[in-house]
């Protein structure tokens, strides 16, 4: 790196480290400028969040304002109102003026085949699944029974499916 170079950089340094003077003209408009002190007004108060700080030496040698710029980087502005009541602030209702839904209806039982047929089509595999965990030997002609019990029920299931080709005339759509 030659002289120049070097010189640059020194030039660019000593400006990234400089406190930026009180004439200078910001890069950004005045209208995103934050107001250094906020105004205490009577809905805002000042309160201090934390207690012990080390007051140390801040280079104002006995003038206070290090200790007060401190005191001043370690607060919040909070309100002293209640906010707005929002959705979910609500009061809970009595416990003899609560909801009770009804009981459910009980869940329809379905035609014996297609009980069969389920336990078929969900059973067989999942007893496939233990005789090769527990490693039993079974004999091929169930193995072959297991396989043809599994097809028949889903077979049985697929046939007895509802269609909706003709829904029929309370089907609850618009009648024209």
């Amino acid at each position: 790196m030659n002289r120049e170079e070097a010189q640059a950089w020194e030039e660019l340094l000593e400006a990234f480290h400089r406190e930026p003077d009180e004439t200078s003209t910001p890069s950004w408009p005045e209208a995103e400028n934050l107001d250094p002190e906020p105004a205490a007004d009577a809905e805002t108060t000042h309160k201090t969040v934390s207690g012990d700080h080390d007051h140390g030496d801040h280079g104002d040698h006995g003038t206070g304002q290090g200790a007060q710029q401190e005191h001043e980087a370690h607060s919040t502005w909070s309100s002293p109102q209640a906010p707005a009541p929002g959705p979910r602030d609500h009061l809970a209702p009595d416990v003899d003026e609560h909801f009770v839904p009804p009981d459910p209806p009980p869940l329809p039982r379905g035609s014996r085949t297609n009980r069969l047929a389920w336990s078929a089509a969900l059973g067989m595999p999942v007893l496939a699944v233990f005789l090769v965990l527990t490693g039993l030997q079974v004999p091929t002609v169930v193995l072959v029974a297991m396989v043809v019990a599994f097809v028949g029920g889903c077979l049985t299931l697929i046939a007895r499916m509802r269609t909706d080709d003709d829904p029929g005339p309370d089907a609850g759509g618009a009648v024209l």
